[in-house]
């Protein structure tokens, strides 16, 4: 249903906003790539300015309804960009950003249209910051959550659906909620498929706890499990306000 909704892939739709965000210092590695492929990768090429800065970035397919952006603060060296998709979208921001290491997960997007709940979760109860937030001339709204013991940010999303939308990202998050509601029953009961899609958290830290983060769920009324590893380890899989669902090692 979303490939259905993402169509020839030559406009921007909002179900692409969910997807793993890779920075690199070359991306004219990557486009030269995808152009001797044997697959044909459909892409969407991007240069986004924003308070002075400019992104440049392809988002890709790299299979039905899983969704890559490769970004850079440089311009690709070896081909043309004038042909790309300007916007004033946020696609990355790079205020605080220290290119250490090329070719590595910076950030991890979800398209969401609930901003105000999907902040509060990641912000009060998992322990993050709001690093900015935007809204393009089109309307798209943006906001960038850093949590505390993590490299990549969290960006959520919120695209205005196409009028001619058939399953748009509200009906996903409503269908993919009512599979919750249906088949996880308790903290130790029922795990459905769709609970298989989800981030990780790694912070081996003492200053965030799995009990803690069990306290702030039970507070706010969010579904989670908890779950037994072997050698007396334990997580939590916690299920956010879009259904997108969050696993926690702690």
């Amino acid at each position: 249903m979303v490939t259905n909704e993402v169509g020839d892939f030559k406009e921007l739709n909002q179900h692409m906003d969910s997807h793993v965000g890779i920075y690199t210092t070359d991306l004219s590695k990557y486009l030269t790539k995808l152009d001797s492929s044997e697959t044909k990768y459909p892409s969407l090429s991007f240069k986004s300015v924003v308070d002075g800065k400019t992104t440049y970035s392809v988002l890709m397919q790299s299979c039905p309804a899983y969704f890559v952006e490769v970004l850079s603060d440089n311009a690709p060296t070896e081909h043309d960009t004038s042909d790309w998709l300007v916007t004033d979208e946020l696609r990355f921001d790079w205020t605080d950003f220290e290119a250490s290491t090329s070719d590595k997960v910076v950030k991890v997007s979800r398209a969401t249209t609930m901003l105000t709940e999907m902040t509060k979760f990641y912000t009060e109860v998992i322990g993050g910051t709001v690093q900015k937030s935007s809204t393009s001339n089109s309307g798209v709204q943006t906001v960038i959550v850093k949590l505390t013991h993590a490299d990549a940010v969290l960006h959520f999303v919120n695209r205005p659906a196409p009028t001619n939308s058939m399953f748009s990202v509200a009906d996903l998050e409503k269908y993919v909620n009512g599979v919750h509601d249906q088949y996880v029953k308790s903290t130790n009961c029922g795990f459905d498929q769709y609970a298989d899609h989800h981030w990780a958290y790694d912070a081996r830290t003492n200053d965030i706890t799995l009990s803690s983060i069990s306290k702030k769920l039970e507070a706010g009324g969010y579904k989670y499990r908890w779950f037994s590893l072997p050698g007396n380890m334990h997580q939590i899989y916690a299920f956010d306000p879009s259904g997108w669902t969050f696993q926690l090692d702690l």
